[in-house]
């Protein structure tokens, strides 16, 4: 069974953490002592690595590098001179990923990478698009999940019956971007497979980090000092 690539999106601007990031990705947060990238690299294991890069890529790319310290296959996809868009990265580096399934990761998550091990499996018995899920806040909830079959996902508007958060790690096929050109966001090709039936829902148990907001980065910083008996 092939390990399926990843792709992280870490080509955004991250405005909510001006002026933290005004001269640095978001990636390159310092996280115990070490860039924010360090620390999700540690998490994959035998897999190839894409990261959709935009302002600032050469800071990524000065100290991934090819990504052999982490014992990864790091390539490269750069935005260019205009943003694309979360959904618009991805299609462009679509080219670099070598099988149809690839994992998307978000770049500001810090996730347990044992779930791409089970998802991968998944996939090599049934290969359709999934989306991992967490049961979080009642007011961060944005998805309806019934019978393992995604229905409803939405970042703006809250209902009742949104019982699950995006936990921030996804299974998906490169035909999901047939047909999107240009700038587009991811949520736009997610909700095409919701409103077809074609977007698996996965429960995982345990909360996920994320360095999106300066509550989360301390949150992050918080967990992996506890995790990391050197630190």
């Amino acid at each position: 069974m092939k390990n399926l690539p990843v792709v992280i999106i870490c080509g955004g601007k991250a405005t909510r953490l001006y002026p933290r990031t005004l001269t640095i990705p978001k990636s390159m947060i310092e996280i115990c002592g070490k860039p924010f990238i360090h620390w999700q690299l540690e998490q994959i294991t035998g897999r190839e690595v894409i990261l959709c890069v935009g302002e600032y890529s050469k800071q990524i790319e000065e100290y991934v590098k090819d990504g052999s310290q982490y014992k990864l296959n790091v390539k490269y996809s750069y935005d260019g001179d205009k943003l694309l868009g979360t959904g618009g990265a991805i299609k462009k580096a679509l080219p670099l990923i070598d099988s149809e399934g690839f994992f998307i990761l978000n770049g500001d998550s810090y996730l347990n990478q044992l779930y791409m091990g089970f998802l991968n499996m998944i996939y090599s018995a049934l290969p359709a698009s999934t989306m991992t899920l967490f049961g979080g806040k009642k007011e961060e909830n944005n998805i309806v999940c019934e019978d393992g079959i995604v229905k409803k996902y939405n970042k703006n508007n809250y209902t009742d019956d949104m019982k699950y958060i995006d936990y921030g790690l996804t299974l998906i096929n490169k035909k999901a971007f047939d047909g999107k050109e240009g700038k587009f966001d991811l949520t736009e090709v997610y909700m095409d497979l919701i409103k077809k039936g074609q977007m698996i829902g996965l429960e995982v148990k345990e909360r996920f980090h994320e360095i999106g907001s300066e509550e989360g980065i301390k949150d992050t910083e918080k967990y992996i000092r506890s995790k990391k008996c050197n630190i």
